[in-house]
C-alpha cells in the first residue's frame, strides 16, 4: 500500500466524544430546576420532557454519562418509563453516530455509569464498528480498559477490531495517550504483540501517531520497539 494515511486518521474518528462546559453548565442548571418542579403541586409542575429532553433530543443524557451524572440519568429514566425497566432503556439511547451512553461514559471515565448499564456486556458499538473500549482508549482511560477487562475479558477488549480494522492501540495512538500504550504494553499479557498489531490499512501506531503529529507517541515507540518499526512499510 501507498504511504497515504485514510481520512479517518488526519479528521478524526468519529467517536470522539466531547461535551463543552456550558453544556455542563447547563445540566447542573436543568438538576437544579428538576429538583424545585418535584416541590411544586402537581397541577404546577412542568412536563419531564422540559428538564430532561429539551428540543426532543437526548443530549444531556450523554453530557450527564460524559461526567458521571448517575442521578441525573436515572431520574431521567424514572421519568420517561415511570420507573419500568430503567436500565434497559438507558443501554437503548443512542445519538445520531450510533454512540450509547456507555460510550459516553467510557470517554468520560465514569466507570460508575457504566456499572449501571446494561449494554456494556453486550457487543455494543457505534456506526463505525467503534467498542466502548475503544472509545475509553481513544480518550485515555485506563481505570475504563481494566473495568471492562474485569468485565468483558481481555479479548473482547484488546483484539475487537472497528470496521476499519483499527483495535483499542491504534485508538490510543490516535488520541496520544502513552501511558495507555504502556500500561497494555506491561500489564496485559502479549501487550507488546497487540501493539505491534496492524489496522486494516496495513497502519501501525506509528503510522498513526506521526499522521497525528503525536510526537509522543513516536518517541514511546522508538524507546520500546526500536527505530526499524518506525520505518514499518504498510
Amino acid at each position: 500500500m501507498g504511504c497515504a494515511i485514510s481520512s479517518d486518521v488526519a479528521n478524526g474518528k468519529s467517536n470522539v466524544v466531547s461535551v463543552s462546559r456550558r453544556e455542563a453548565a447547563t445540566l447542573e442548571s436543568r438538576k437544579a430546576a428538576w429538583k424545585v418542579n418535584q416541590k411544586k403541586d402537581q397541577k404546577d409542575r412542568v412536563e419531564y420532557s422540559d428538564f430532561f429532553f429539551p428540543g426532543g433530543d437526548c443530549r444531556l443524557l450523554m453530557v450527564a454519562a460524559f461526567v458521571g451524572d448517575v442521578d441525573f440519568l436515572w431520574e431521567a429514566a424514572r421519568a420517561k418509563t415511570a420507573g419500568n425497566d430503567m436500565a434497559n432503556y438507558l443501554s437503548g439511547v443512542t445519538d445520531r453516530k450510533g454512540r450509547t451512553l456507555a460510550h459516553y461514559a467510557a470517554a468520560g471515565g465514569s466507570e460508575a455509569v457504566l456499572t449501571r448499564l446494561l449494554d456494556v456486556k453486550k457487543a455494543t458499538r457505534t456506526r463505525t464498528g467503534a467498542t466502548v473500549a475503544h472509545c475509553a482508549a481513544q480518550h485515555g482511560r485506563i481505570n475504563v480498559l481494566e473495568y471492562l477487562e474485569r468485565q468483558l475479558g481481555e479479548a473482547a477488549v484488546y483484539t475487537q477490531r472497528d470496521n476499519d480494522g483499527w483495535t483499542v492501540v491504534h485508538f490510543a495512538a490516535w488520541g496520544g495517550h502513552d501511558a495507555t500504550l504502556n500500561d497494555i504494553r506491561t500489564r496485559v499479557p502479549y501487550g507488546s504483540d497487540k501493539l505491534r498489531m496492524s489496522a486494516g490499512d496495513g497502519s501501525t501506531i506509528a503510522h498513526i501517531a506521526a499522521a497525528r503529529g503525536n510526537a509522543n507517541i513516536v518517541h514511546f515507540v522508538r524507546n520500546h520497539f526500536g527505530i526499524a518499526f518506525l520505518y514499518t512499510r504498510r
